[in-house]
């Protein structure tokens, strides 16, 4: 069973497994030999780390950016634009951003028409904090992750804008009845009840990361590259019901130029861009059982000035026990 997605799929960009760094294999094999399933822990995985939580309720930082009717952003407007009240709902837009340098919250938009042409302008107002990780990370708003309200953002290790496929695809493997006494364990600067690096805690591992730079496919109508990725290099022959993706957790980020809604503007082009999350699925949870995913939602592709897309796998070394379906 052919599938034509395939052909639009990102060219591979595989990075080489490392030859230096720490394996720590499961009880009765040798760290030396084992299949990368076969260790509890090892430093070349790219697992999905926390390294910084953003806490909007401590910003200090508000400033505002004024959309001119050429299209042109500005830092202020011309005297003769009057404020008229507000642009839009801050609900009906992601209201989170992420660059190399600062995360944003957007706050409001404002209306303002020129007395003597009755052009109209947009003031946008976003709170920012630096993050000082130097790259664009994965990030999450807290609140898609507790399902409760919050301000807080959360950073990842993982920088979105480096186009790469990881080279560990074997199936995770159940760690049973391991020894609480066997493996790694360090201390973290959270005291005792929070351990640092530990080989008894297993965390999602990155499958890829696919951005433009390796696209093969561009969106005839607006000309935009869109990322797509397949587990998959050529057709399945399984029964197509059971998706080859179910394993696997797909993310889009992408930069805004205006919205789909009625031509807003959603986003300004200082500092370096930011990137929103666009969607963050499980295809298990979808229930799809198509072998591919991608960034870009069609409906507002001519939209998106840059997008990426991050793939999640769980760990090779999977929890004690397993749930089974019979």
């Amino acid at each position: 069973m052919a599938y034509e997605f395939l052909k639009r799929c990102n060219k591979k960009n595989l990075k080489a497994k490392g030859d230096y760094g720490v394996r720590v294999a499961r009880p009765g094999f040798d760290a030396n030999y084992c299949a990368d399933n076969q260790l509890i822990f090892n430093s070349g995985w790219p697992i999905l780390q926390l390294c910084a939580v953003i806490d909007f309720d401590k910003a200090t930082e508000t400033y505002t950016r004024f959309l001119l009717p050429d299209g042109t952003w500005v830092d202020e407007l011309p005297a003769e634009y009057e404020d008229v009240g507000p642009a839009w709902s801050t609900d009906q837009y992601d209201k989170v951003g992420v660059n190399k340098n600062h995360c944003r919250k957007f706050v409001s938009a404002e209306t303002y028409i020129n007395t003597n042409t009755y052009d109209e302008a947009t003031g946008v107002t976003y709170k920012r904090m630096r993050h000082y990780l130097g790259y664009t990370p994965f990030f999450l708003p807290a609140d898609d992750v507790t399902g409760t309200t919050s301000n807080k953002v959360l950073l990842f290790n993982v920088e979105i804008e480096t186009d790469v496929d990881y080279p560990y695809t074997e199936e995770a493997l159940p760690l049973i009845n391991a020894p609480n006494d066997y493996g790694m364990k360090s201390s973290s600067i959270f005291g005792p009840r929070v351990p640092g690096l530990s080989t008894g805690q297993f965390s999602k591992l990155v499958q890829a990361v696919k951005t433009q730079k390796t696209a093969k496919y561009t969106e005839e109508t607006s000309g935009t590259k869109m990322p797509y990725w397949s587990p998959l290099s050529d057709a399945p022959r399984e029964d197509p019901s059971k998706s080859p993706l179910l394993p696997f957790e797909a993310f889009g980020f992408a930069i805004e130029g205006f919205s789909s809604q009625g031509g807003e503007p959603t986003f300004d082009e200082k500092d370096d861009g930011y990137f929103t999350p666009v969607f963050a699925r499980s295809i298990a949870d979808g229930g799809s059982n198509l072998a591919y995913v991608y960034s870009l939602q069609g409906q507002a592709i001519q939209y998106f000035k840059k997008s990426s897309l991050v793939i999640l796998r769980s760990p090779l070394v999977s929890p004690e026990y397993e749930e089974i379906d019979i």
